[in-house]
Parts: structure tokens; C-alpha cells; sequence
């Protein structure tokens, strides 16, 4: 991940600004991993990056799903410890959000926007994969 550089570091406890977006990234991440290491790679998901939106920390990395191809941020609501997550397309058009995620809920909602949609079949999905593939 890399690391955060904020103009003017606010204290945080005794953490810095930028130590604790690095460190709620790094929890996101963990998070999502907790969908399970196929279900992430099914997403081609890389160039991971800390960042902020607002005064919230943001992960934001880039996916070559199914569903969608472009940057999925992930945000943090501090207010209500709730995570709000964007694709955004290549024009770097944020063209849907889901708000208020859960932790435990975050690596299958992203899975659903980008990969599979939850009403998708086994079969239909295998289908949609062999037909990219074979383009």
C-alpha cells in the first residue's frame, strides 16, 4: 500500500493524520480479504492506495470485474463506523454507490458491484466468464 503524505498531519491520540488513514486502509483490506483470496482475485484488483475523501480514509484500488472495470473507493464513516463504497468509471465519473456497509459485509458487497451480482447463478456466471473468455 502506499503510504499517505497529508499537508497538515492532525494528531490522532498519538498517531498522525496519515498513520491512521494508513492503518484503517490496512484494516479495509483485511476486511475484504475476508471474502476470500479467489473472490478478490476474481476482480484483477491492484494498485491499492491510501487516501482520504473529505476529512474519511479511502482505499481505492483498480478492478478488471465482470460487472465493472474502473476504481472501487472505499470510505470510511467514521460517524457511524459504516463504510460507503464507489466504482467509479475511467472518465472518473462515480456512477454508483452503496452506503452503509458493514464490516463483515464489505468483501461481498464490492464482489456483487463488480463481479457477481447476488441474484446471478452458478450457472450464469460461469457462462459470463467462458464468454470473456473466448472473445
Amino acid at each position: 500500500m502506499v503510504a499517505f503524505n497529508h499537508h497538515k498531519p492532525k494528531k490522532i491520540n498519538d498517531m498522525t493524520f496519515s498513520e491512521f488513514v494508513n492503518g484503517a486502509c490496512r484494516y479495509m483490506v483485511q476486511q475484504i480479504q475476508a471474502a476470500g483470496p479467489f473472490v478478490v482475485c476474481s476482480w484483477g484488483a491492484h494498485a491499492w492506495r491510501a487516501t482520504v475523501q473529505g476529512e474519511n480514509p479511502c482505499l481505492t484500488f483498480l478492478v478488471n470485474g465482470l460487472m465493472h472495470k474502473g476504481r472501487v473507493n472505499v470510505i470510511l464513516d467514521e460517524g457511524s463506523d459504516l463504510y460507503n463504497v464507489q466504482l467509479v468509471n475511467n472518465a472518473g465519473r462515480v456512477i454508483k454507490t452503496r452506503e452503509g456497509v458493514y464490516c463483515d459485509e464489505l468483501g461481498r458487497v464490492i464482489d456483487n458491484l463488480v463481479e457477481r451480482p447476488a441474484d446471478m447463478t452458478d450457472a450464469e456466471y460461469r457462462a459470463r466468464v467462458l464468454a470473456t473468455l473466448h472473445r
